[in-house]
């Protein structure tokens, strides 16, 4: 026998198994405070109580966010002297002694590997940070074919917390002098706000990237045939410009709508791409391609559970919330479209 209800629902509907809703509560913002008011006196009392222990709960869970963002905070200055020696090495500066190259070699292969001298003669390591985003297949998507040329140009990528009162980070990429944008750093900051239980993003700020002529990858020139109004059978050629996707839509300020998409990459490149940057490039990292899996399998499933609406069935619950990742498909840029090229 199910248990007996306080108050019967003034408006409401039934549910699946035929019981009514009280669909007050999503309509009358007073309507715990008069909720409450209406139970039994020892209910109540019970349930004050239960609220004085969740209190406590928030206190604590607030005390430990606490600690978490500032045990961040000296973990981001404790790991600064690796990724100065990172960037030292990449980009030529120093050249790794044979002690510290040992102790990069798995100890049953250090008798294996003989080391020898660089007769290249190639500075630091060109391409690392094209290549360790390449590797991860999700932010592979992002990139299009006119992207890489630019993005061959980073000489460092790093990540800062933001200063406190505020929550949130930075992510930042260093470029070498090229022929795209006269920036030598394009940031983007994500600000985060504690809503209950849930961490949200708040704002995001990017960098304002200074094109230079014509090397603008947001856009792209089309060139197109129309006929002559003027004499009949000619035919004359217009050109114009038009938004193009682009890897560098990242450190967009106006991106409206897409915002919860880049952070969800900017933390990609904070807790994977920057702190496992030689794992990414050398491909001994994973490459993010069950997170695609995960999200083709809950396509999937959305797809099931619109059939069984149409054709009515025992009802299946789904997994986790899983964060979308973009559709692969043919070609490079973000959700599988295809390379914004010039025509």
């Amino acid at each position: 026998m199910p248990p007996r209800k306080y108050q019967e629902s003034e408006s409401g509907s039934e549910d699946d198994q035929g019981q009514m809703l009280d669909l007050s509560r999503f309509t009358n913002p007073n309507y715990a405070r008069e909720f409450k008011a209406k139970l039994p006196e020892k209910i109540r009392d019970r349930v004050k109580a239960l609220e004085a222990l969740d209190e406590d709960y928030k206190k604590l869970k607030l005390e430990m966010s606490t600690a978490i963002e500032a045990a961040e905070r000296a973990f981001q200055e404790d790991i600064k002297p690796q990724a100065v020696a990172r960037q030292k090495i990449l980009s030529g500066a120093v050249e790794p002694t044979d002690e510290e190259v040992q102790a990069g070699i798995p100890e049953e292969l250090k008798e294996e590997i003989v080391l020898t001298g660089d007769a290249t003669g190639t500075k630091g390591i060109p391409n690392f940070w094209l290549e360790a985003l390449q590797h991860h297949v999700i932010i592979r998507e992002f990139i299009t074919e006119r992207d890489e040329e630019a993005l061959a140009f980073v000489t460092d990528m790093t990540c800062a917390v933001l200063d406190a009162p505020e929550e949130g980070f930075t992510i930042t990429f260093h470029f070498a002098e090229n022929a795209f944008f006269s920036n030598t750093t394009l940031s983007k900051s994500f600000t985060l706000t504690r809503q209950e239980d849930d961490i949200v993003l708040s704002k995001a700020t990017g960098t304002e990237i200074q094109w230079k002529e014509g090397k603008n990858l947001g856009i792209r020139t089309v060139t197109k045939k129309v006929k002559s109004k003027a004499k009949k059978g000619q035919t004359k050629f217009v050109t114009s410009e038009e938004p193009c996707e682009t890897f560098f839509n990242f450190f967009s300020t106006e991106e409206e709508g897409d915002e919860e998409e880049w952070m969800a990459l900017a933390e990609t490149l904070k807790d994977k791409i920057i702190p496992f940057a030689v794992e990414y490039f050398t491909g001994e990292a994973p490459d993010g391609e069950s997170d695609l899996e995960d999200e083709d399998y809950d396509d999937e499933e959305e797809e099931e559970e619109e059939e069984e609406e149409e054709a009515p069935a025992p009802s299946r619950g789904r997994g986790g919330y899983q964060a979308p990742a973009p559709k692969r498909g043919g070609g490079g840029g973000r959700g599988g479209q295809q390379d914004c090229k010039q025509q």
